[in-house]
């Protein structure tokens, strides 16, 4: 289980990467920042089943490109 001071920590060390990343995938800035702000908000809430086994910035990269995936799929069928 993560503790929140170290995902408090990622959070700040990994914020610009991630909205990098995020503004590949949606191509404009409000949504690039909902999109961060969202697997943020999810690796928080779901930090007792990370593995530390695992990266945490592979798991995070993995629930951001799902969460991108998603919403294009659910903006496609619009």
């Amino acid at each position: 289980m993560l503790e929140r001071d170290a995902l408090e920590r990622f959070v700040e060390e990994f914020g610009d990467h991630a909205y990098s990343f995020a503004f590949g995938l949606c191509g404009n800035e409000a949504d690039a920042r909902e999109l961060v702000q969202n697997a943020f908000v999810k690796i928080f809430d779901k930090a007792e089943r990370f593995d530390a086994s695992q990266s945490l910035e592979s798991w995070y990269m993995t629930v951001l490109k799902n969460l991108g995936l998603d919403g294009t799929r659910r903006w496609d069928r619009k």
